[in-house]
């Protein structure tokens, strides 16, 4: 699923700096739908639901997201130390101005602020300074990979209740006709994604006479669903509708993408490349800001270009100094 992830990574920097009438909220829900099923997998399959699985897998959670992270964050100060006035083309794109301000950068947690997630309206549910603006939804992936490790996901029958309870949710808001933002910007709504896809992981093994296309037509059918609602002619902001029925659409390319086979280095390469990318391309495309017009093909290119750039340095960088000790971690876990 590595090159899916990219192309989810890609889709997005192309909603955020070339075409505003991309959304790249699709692309989002497709993160979130693959998360939720790895992470089902490698807790049922390596860590188990025991203290020490439990510890181990955070642990290794830990070590896979945050040391990229912060090589992104150190990226991203120097990038708005460098451009001021980067606030004037993303306004969450400024440096924190007390230490308050410090501590969902540093932590992530509290990007997504739960206080405000009952009123997300003009996307208040989120932290109004993001040195890594799309940070917010990672926010949101933390907080399922804990529920998920240390309650809701580690038995089948706590995991159909949880995707009864998000069903729920995701129903009243479509029959109650909320907004967009209360079901892209809140940390309650996208659990149907993680749940979804959970219950897809139980249920696999019951699904193996299921027709299976090929992996070329699986990664360009998930990459062009965000492309969709611009050709058919209408904004996924009036019909958030869209967001859940591309969930059956993604499960089943995650279901023709999953195989027992050994990842290649190209694909692996593509899934680590995803994580920065996704980050960086807001504080990057800065720098270019005042080059390139805004919201244009060469304003997107070149500031991608960087981005893939960095993002390689970075994928090096922790794959040699962290990857040996989240494989020593995994083995530890091995049953």
């Amino acid at each position: 699923m590595g090159y899916l992830r990219f192309f989810f990574a890609l889709t997005v920097t192309i909603a955020h700096l070339w075409s505003p009438n991309i959304t790249g909220a699709e692309s989002v829900f497709g993160f979130y739908c693959i998360s939720g099923f790895l992470m089902t997998k490698i807790i049922h399959e390596i860590y188990g639901s025991t203290t020490r699985g439990k510890v181990l897998f955070l642990l290794n959670r830990f070590i896979r997201i945050y040391p990229t992270y912060y090589l992104c964050l150190i990226i991203g100060v120097f990038c708005l130390v460098l451009v001021p006035e980067s606030s004037k083309l993303n306004p969450f794109l400024t440096l924190p101005k007390s230490w308050l301000d410090w501590l969902p950068q540093i932590f992530i947690f509290g990007l997504n602020d739960i206080t405000k997630n009952l009123n997300p309206i003009g996307m208040e549910s989120l932290y109004p300074i993001r040195i890594l603006a799309p940070a917010w939804s990672l926010n949101i992936e933390l907080l399922y990979y804990v529920w998920m490790c240390l309650i809701i996901g580690t038995s089948f029958r706590r995991t159909v209740l949880w995707y009864i309870g998000s069903l729920s949710i995701n129903t009243y808001l479509l029959w109650n006709n909320y907004p967009y933002d209360y079901h892209y910007f809140t940390l309650y709504n996208p659990s149907i994604c993680f749940a979804a896809s959970a219950m897809l992981y139980h249920f696999k093994p019951l699904m193996a006479g299921f027709h299976k296309v090929s992996a070329k037509i699986s990664i360009l059918v998930g990459s062009s669903l965000a492309f969709i609602p611009y050709l058919l002619g209408f904004s996924i902001h009036d019909c958030p509708a869209y967001l859940y029925i591309i969930i059956p659409v993604y499960l089943y390319i995650i279901f023709c993408l999953d195989t027992s086979g050994s990842t290649s280095k190209r694909e692996q390469l593509a899934a680590d490349l995803s994580y920065p990318l996704f980050l960086l391309h807001w504080p990057i495309s800065t720098l270019f800001m005042n080059v390139f017009t805004p919201n244009t093909f060469a304003f997107w290119s070149v500031t991608t270009g960087l981005s893939l750039y960095c993002s390689y340095i970075i994928v090096r960088t922790t794959s040699y100094v962290f990857g040996p000790i989240r494989n020593k971690i995994r083995n530890a876990a091995t049953p």
